[in-house]
């Protein structure tokens, strides 16, 4: 009896152990599920994405639907669910685009602020302009800079899609480029001016400089008068020959009002200047000043160009270059997932000559001898200086090439009827976006 006692009290302490036992190990499954949790938790606090509001501003005659399919493929992108993707819609009624660069990112600046209201101040923005929507986004960069705008909101991407950055002069070598030009002056109202250097009301039979400058060293020079209002105040005898003169300073960065020396050749040793507050070109002043700075707070800055058949818009201008290397014999090997996009890395030159001539084109701009490129045209200072300035600043370039002369819409696939190959563009932008 004494034994059975004796054994039934063991059983029933080893029981008792056996349980506290368990619940230690609950308690410290528990434990461990709990601190599991908000480990899961706290990862997923710190890998949390912040709000970006993305806006994308369509080009010239066109309007918000311009945007559909990118902005279609943006949604479909799981990893972008952190973003607020708007196809910008203050200037899509009927001849915005004609109001002239400034007053149309006049409106897309409002636009983007009130957006911002709007959608419960995003922590960062990024733009991506079509076209003419390019030299939009940068005025209104260039507002939003001087605003303050980016100091509660991270500038991060700058995308352009074929635009015109260094506007839409063309050299008078071709009757298409004769009438594209005649087309762009007088059909499309103060933006074409722009795009064409004209909105300083300079036409193109006078020769242009600043008036901190002295004339360009390339003509001899006896005599000159100076006119103010159209009739000759004083004549002056000039001892100094043009040649000897010091080579204009045309690159320094000066107010929208900078007063520019107003040259007309008239006879061989004779010159005529007007001497007026003449306001510099606006694409000149949109690549100085706030809107460089503004367009430089970006994080990144990325264009987009094709290198051929692009009627509206054309190679040089949309990828900041003083000339297209793919009409100096140049080899194109396109990417295997991307068949419309030129692999840069690869690219090689027929003549060992023209490779030599890549590897000085890599050098930066400063170094180069600029007088060399648009001599043909009189507005070729203007171009200079927009060429200096916005290759101060870095850009991932992309190069594209399609057949048929629907680059241009191709690029956005404006109408999917008609633009679908370049839907594998579109594919590689929302790729490489980084939201």
């Amino acid at each position: 009896m004494e034994e059975n006692s004796e054994n039934n009290n063991n059983n029933i302490n080893n029981n008792n152990i056996n349980n506290n036992n368990n619940n230690n190990n609950n308690n410290n499954n528990n434990n461990n599920n709990i601190s599991s949790n908000e480990n899961k938790q706290n990862k997923h606090s710190s890998t949390k994405k912040e709000r970006h509001l993305v806006i994308m501003q369509h080009g010239l005659h066109g309007t918000s639907l311009d945007f559909k399919t990118i902005r279609n493929h943006f949604l479909k992108q799981k990893d972008l669910d952190n973003c607020i993707f708007i196809s910008a819609n203050s200037n899509s009624h009927f001849l915005a685009t004609h109001d002239g660069i400034d007053k149309i990112g006049e409106r897309l600046f409002n636009e983007v602020k009130e957006l911002y209201e709007q959608y419960d101040h995003p922590v960062k923005i990024s733009m991506i302009g079509h076209s003419l929507g390019g030299l939009i986004t940068r005025y209104a960069v260039g507002l939003l800079y001087e605003d303050g705008f980016f100091e509660k909101c991270k500038p991060d991407q700058f995308i352009s899609l074929s635009s015109p950055h260094c506007g839409s002069r063309r050299p008078s070598t071709t009757i298409f480029n004769k009438v594209a030009h005649i087309f762009v002056d007088n059909f499309l109202s103060v933006t074409g001016k722009q795009l064409i250097l004209h909105d300083t009301e300079i036409p193109d039979t006078i020769r242009t400089f600043p008036s901190t400058s002295s004339p360009p060293p390339n003509e001899k020079m006896k005599s000159s008068k100076t006119i103010v209002n159209s009739s000759v105040k004083n004549e002056t005898d000039l001892s100094l020959p043009l040649a000897e003169a010091k080579e204009p300073s045309i690159y320094k960065e000066v107010g929208n009002n900078e007063k520019l020396m107003i040259i007309e050749k008239k006879e061989e040793n004779e010159i005529v200047t007007n001497d007026q507050e003449v306001p510099m070109p606006l694409l000149v002043r949109l690549s100085e000043g706030s809107f460089f700075k503004g367009l430089k707070s970006f994080r990144k800055r990325v264009l987009y160009s094709n290198i051929y058949n692009d009627v509206q818009v054309n190679f040089c201008t949309s990828d900041i270059s003083a000339k297209n290397p793919y009409t100096l014999g140049k080899l194109m090997k396109f990417s295997e997932k991307y068949r419309h996009i030129i692999e840069e890395e690869s690219i090689l030159d027929i003549d060992p000559s023209l490779l030599e001539q890549q590897q000085q084109d890599k050098k930066s701009i400063d170094e180069k001898d600029l007088d060399e490129y648009f001599t043909h045209d009189t507005h070729h200072h203007f171009l200079k200086r927009i060429l200096k300035n916005l290759n101060q600043l870095h850009f991932v370039r992309y190069h594209m090439y399609f057949k048929n002369m629907l680059s241009h819409t191709n690029i956005i696939v404006k109408r999917e009827w008609i633009n679908s190959e370049g839907f594998e563009i579109v594919d590689h932008l929302v790729s490489n976006f980084e939201g």
